[in-house]
């Protein structure tokens, strides 16, 4: 009789304890407001427990939300913007076609069009790509400009610059090397605040922001509309247009050319400069500033350089840089 009262009570106990425990699993809720009476009239190991358990139940619980929220903005990057925002693979290929395509037909016909009004043929080659070079960088700096123009509305409205300088000013430092060293690190910081705000919405909607409309000037109190992309296009156009009217050039055909590769060239840079880690063009210099010898591992010699020598003479297309790592990919070059 004892021992079946024995085995009676264990039963009980046994069951009792896994009811604590989906009571812990299934209610938490309960046990968090407070109503630990079944628990406290329980033996403290069975307590112990129920809580292990619910302490368990809780970090799973954190784990497959956190889950759950990254997969969430995984498919809703993915969807909304990565699919359509070109990555770093993509920038690369888009800026190899720019090279390819529109910057070889605009420096044929330039070239061309130089050598028929007289000039030597080593220097039109030599005037076309600086002219080419020079568009493509001027193409990265507008876009640069103009993403900075955005962050720089986003600072004034958020009153960035006013903080910072109090933060500056009640700065214990003495020295002005430190102060400086301070200030420009709170520069730092304001960017990659308003990058931190900004950077995915600038993402989704790059193609449309390059659209949108910008008011020009036609006569006193008049003006018309041109999207910011064409104002770009044009402002720099207007700028080597005068350098190849003093060449002679005056053919419509060279200027569609020139249109469409100041439009390629200006959506592929502002792609680079909305990227993550800021994509740029490397090197920037048409001339070399130093003596640079040429290497294969890092160079591609075209038609009408001189295969003797040995140093770089003027580079023809750039590579992407990102931070100071330099991609995949070579510099061409003349020599």
């Amino acid at each position: 009789l004892k021992k079946k009262k024995k085995n009676r009570k264990d039963q009980l106990q046994s069951e009792q304890q896994e009811l604590i425990i989906f009571f812990a699993f299934f209610c938490p809720t309960e046990i968090e407001k407070g109503q630990r009476a079944r628990i406290e009239n329980t033996d403290k190991q069975v307590a112990t427990v129920v809580l292990s358990f619910y302490l368990v139940f809780l970090k799973k619980k954190k784990f497959v939300n956190a889950t759950l929220r990254e997969n969430l903005l995984k498919k809703h990057v993915v969807a909304n913007t990565r699919s359509t925002f070109p990555n770093v693979s993509q920038i690369k290929d888009n800026l190899d076609s720019l090279h390819t395509q529109q910057h070889a037909n605009l420096t044929i016909s330039l070239i061309r069009m130089l050598t028929q009004v007289g000039m030597r043929k080593e220097k039109a080659r030599e005037n076309v790509y600086d002219w080419c070079w020079n568009m493509l960088m001027d193409c990265y700096n507008a876009m640069h400009d103009y993403k900075m123009e955005m962050y720089n509305a986003v600072a004034d409205a958020l009153h960035f610059d006013q903080i910072l300088q109090q933060m500056n000013d009640n700065s214990n430092e003495d020295h002005s090397k430190c102060k400086q060293s301070l200030s420009f690190d709170l520069e730092n910081q304001k960017y990659q605040s308003i990058q931190f705000m900004i950077a995915f919405h600038l993402q989704m909607y790059f193609e449309q922001l390059l659209q949108c409309p910008v008011p020009v000037p036609v006569r006193r109190g008049q003006y018309n509309d041109e999207t910011k992309l064409d104002q770009i296009v044009r402002l720099i156009f207007t700028k080597y247009q005068k350098k190849m009217q003093a060449e002679g050039l005056q053919d419509d055909q060279d200027n569609e050319l020139v249109t469409a590769y100041l439009k390629t060239a200006c959506t592929i840079c502002w792609t680079m400069v909305l990227q993550d880690h800021t994509l740029s063009l490397w090197p920037l210099e048409f001339r070399p500033t130093q003596s640079v010898f040429f290497d294969q591992d890092k160079h591609i010699m075209i038609s009408g350089s001189n295969k003797i020598s040995t140093h770089i003479l003027y580079f023809v297309w750039p590579t992407i840089k990102r931070n100071d790592i330099l991609l995949d990919t070579k510099v061409f070059v003349v020599k």
